[in-house]
């Protein structure tokens, strides 16, 4: 009897842990046709069970720094049992000249501090995370004031 609690209470449990897991601030890299360009990535749980809201932050880097910086929201989901994350593109808020929004399908590593996978766009490659206390690089205001993130907590 204590097992199959135990197992119920996994299974309601573990969904709502998915977000949680991905929950926070990462940085890294990704490469499209602009080539490598330095990435911020910051996640929230949304309103449904493993559900995702966030922001996507690029701009230039060392090895390419002439990229542009750009930002927009995405939505997604996270699966604690596969440590599958998919993120769809959502509105831009600073939108450089000649760029498109992206999406993420990617997998978190068993200790919970990388994230990595492919990057779905045109000439588009992978991208590789990691989990930061917080970003190195600062977000613009015309990132975090839109009401489109309003609802979303990039502060905690």
């Amino acid at each position: 009897m204590t097992r199959l609690v135990l197992g119920l209470l996994m299974t309601l449990v573990s969904p709502a842990q998915a977000d949680d897991a991905v929950s926070g601030t990462w940085e890294g890299s990704y490469v499209c046709g602009q080539g490598g360009t330095a990435l911020t990535l910051i996640l929230r749980p949304g309103h449904g069970r493993r559900e995702l809201n966030g922001l996507f932050h690029f701009h230039g880097s060392a090895s390419n720094p002439g990229v542009p910086e750009g930002c927009f929201t995405m939505t997604g989901s996270a699966d604690a049992q596969s440590r599958q994350v998919k993120l769809s593109a959502g509105a831009w808020l600073l939108q450089p000249f000649g760029y498109v929004t992206v999406d993420l399908a990617g997998t978190l590593d068993p200790g919970g501090n990388h994230l990595s996978g492919q990057v779905i766009g045109p000439l588009c490659q992978g991208f590789k995370l990691r989990r930061v206390k917080a970003s190195a690089v600062p977000i613009p205001s015309a990132c975090l004031g839109s009401a489109a993130i309003a609802a979303v907590d990039f502060d905690r």
